[in-house]
């Protein structure tokens, strides 16, 4: 697990990345200008500094990143993908390098926020390819279908129309962390939306 940063130390650094006194500074205590240094969609790279809770009465931490251009970013718990649910202190490890992508900049509260789900969405979605049969994990069951999880990182989604009705017609059907065999059908939105097909391994 990640070491968690002392919270009393971390709370004014905590409070100040949220808004209004924050004085972004690099590593020379020079401040700089983060409209200018950085826009939304850029991808980053950054140390991660410490850890942080994501409130006083909430189990999860997020992330306060140094950025190797200057400046400190806040990374909030849920910005990181993944099957079974991951968390940033425990994938990650305070002093790791990591790619981030920021997603908001607010001059006016001296403020960044970065995420690791579009880096990591686009870098696992580039290693499959439409046509490729890979394993699935049931994540969530809906009325049109199923959502699955590929490689612990990926969501796709099962379509009813795309399930085998085998030789009796009758829809297959799965259980919430079940393992099955599908067929990539698309990649779109850089990772952000992909569908499969159970059908299409009998065709």
């Amino acid at each position: 697990m990640g070491q968690v940063t002392n919270y009393k130390k971390m709370n004014q650094t905590r409070s100040n990345i949220r808004g209004g006194n924050f004085s972004q500074k690099n590593s020379g205590q020079v401040s700089i200008d983060i409209k200018a240094l950085y826009q939304v969609g850029q991808e980053v790279q950054g140390k991660i500094k410490g850890f942080i809770k994501a409130g006083s009465d909430h189990p999860d931490l997020s992330a306060v990143i140094d950025l190797s251009s200057g400046g400190t970013a806040l990374m909030l718990y849920n910005e990181i993908p993944g099957y079974p649910r991951n968390k940033i202190a425990e994938r990650y490890k305070q002093g790791e390098t990591i790619d981030v992508e920021v997603t908001a900049v607010r001059p006016n509260k001296n403020r960044i926020s970065v995420s690791l789900r579009p880096v990591l969405l686009r870098n696992a979605a580039a290693q499959i390819e439409r046509g490729d049969i890979v394993e699935a994990t049931i994540t969530n069951s809906v009325n049109y279908g199923y959502f699955v999880s590929l490689g612990g990182v990926l969501e796709a989604l099962l379509h009813n129309d795309n399930l085998d009705q085998g030789f009796h017609g009758n829809r297959e059907k799965f259980e919430i962390g079940e393992k099955t065999e599908v067929v990539v059908l698309k990649i779109e939105e850089q990772g952000k939306r992909i569908g499969v097909g159970r059908k299409q391994l009998f065709d």
